[in-house]
C-alpha cells in the first residue's frame, strides 16, 4: 500500500461504542462498513502520522506501516482517497490539535433523524468523522461532506465520509 497524506483511514473497531455506531449504521446505511477514521498527514518510510479523535480529543497517532498494512488485509482498516487536491494538510490538522472529543455529538446523530441540520457542538470539540471533515474542506475548500447530505459537520459519521462521491475507496 502507498499510503499518501491526505488519505483517509477508516477503522472497523469494535467495544461498546463501536457497537452503538454499527446499528446506527445499519438503521440509517442499510449498511455498516465503518465505525472511525482518521487523516494521514504525514508518512515516513516506517510509519503513517494520523490524525484522529478519540476519548482524548483530536490526537495524533503514529502507526506503523507494516501493522496497517496487515489491517488492511483483515479487512479491519480501509484506505480511501479524495477525489479532490488536498493542501496543507499537516498544518490543517495541526489547527485543531487538542479539541477534546465531543460525545454530546451522539446525541446530535440520534437527533438527526427528526432534525437533520442540528448542530451542537461546532467546532470547539470533534468526533472523528467531524474532524476529518473539516480538515479535507480546510485542506481542499472544496470537499464539503456537511453540503453533499445536507447536514451539520456535527452529524457527520465514519459511514457517510465512506460512501461519499468525494472519496474514492482504495483498499477493500
Amino acid at each position: 500500500m502507498n499510503f499518501k497524506v491526505g488519505q483517509i483511514y477508516f477503522w472497523n473497531g469494535g467495544g461498546w461504542l463501536g457497537s452503538i455506531i454499527r446499528k446506527y449504521n445499519l438503521l440509517k446505511f442499510k449498511r455498516s462498513d465503518v465505525t472511525h477514521c482518521g487523516i494521514i498527514a504525514a508518512v515516513s518510510q516506517n510509519e503513517v502520522l494520523i490524525y484522529e479523535a478519540t476519548e482524548k480529543g483530536f490526537v495524533k497517532s503514529y502507526y506503523p506501516i507494516p501493522w496497517l498494512c496487515n489491517k488492511i488485509d483483515l479487512g479491519f482498516c480501509y484506505i480511501g482517497q479524495p477525489r479532490e487536491e488536498t493542501r496543507n494538510v499537516l498544518e490543517n490538522c495541526q489547527k485543531y490539535e487538542g479539541r477534546s472529543y465531543a460525545w454530546i455529538d451522539y446525541l446530535a446523530i440520534g437527533l438527526a433523524f427528526i432534525f437533520p441540520k442540528i448542530k451542537i457542538s461546532g467546532e470547539n470539540s470533534l468526533i472523528c468523522s467531524e474532524a476529518v471533515a473539516r480538515v479535507l474542506y480546510d485542506s481542499s475548500k472544496t470537499i464539503n461532506f456537511a453540503k453533499e447530505y445536507g447536514i451539520s459537520y456535527d452529524t457527520l459519521t465514519p459511514e457517510h465520509i465512506f460512501l461519499s462521491k468525494q472519496i474514492k475507496i482504495l483498499t477493500k
